[in-house]
């Protein structure tokens, strides 16, 4: 199966250059030389994405070098700019969303309404322990990042 694609094409292939070989001297010459320079063409753009291909993987830095180096540079990275972004979009969030439940809630009655409540409201207080401690973590990074910058061992 591998085989067809190559043995019709080529079959179709060497069928046109044996006529255009027979044309030679009735201008049969011309086909060739198009062939012969779309050839040379398009193997010098292989070659060369080849040799492009080759030098980037030989010249390729590695992620380990990258990071050593970063170090090197004196560049700083901010602690506690991510937490707090997520930590905002999250109590954000939660409020959007505890619109949609009490707005859910009023559509249910009776018993079914006391367990949903009850559910929604240690949710809640799951959420602000979440953030009560992502609080706390985020001041103690504060502290070591003050206690850094106060120090002389920079």
């Amino acid at each position: 199966m591998d085989l067809c694609f190559p043995l019709l094409f080529g079959s179709i292939e060497l069928i046109y250059f044996s006529t255009v070989l027979l044309k030679v001297m009735e201008g049969g010459w011309i086909p060739l030389v198009f062939a012969t320079f779309f050839l040379t063409v398009m193997y010098i753009w292989h070659y060369g994405s080849v040799l492009k291909f080759q030098s980037e993987v030989r010249e390729k830095i590695s992620m380990d070098f990258m990071i050593e180096l970063g170090s090197k540079l004196g560049t700083v990275r901010v602690q506690g700019t991510f937490q707090k972004i997520s930590v905002d979009f999250i109590i954000e969030l939660g409020s959007k969303l505890g619109t949609v439940a009490k707005v859910g809630l009023d559509m249910v009655d009776g018993e079914k309404k006391a367990t949903l409540e009850a559910k929604w409201m240690k949710l809640q207080v799951a959420q602000l322990e979440a953030y009560a401690r992502r609080t706390d973590f985020v001041a103690e990074q504060a502290k070591l990042l003050l206690k850094y910058y106060k120090s002389e061992d920079k």
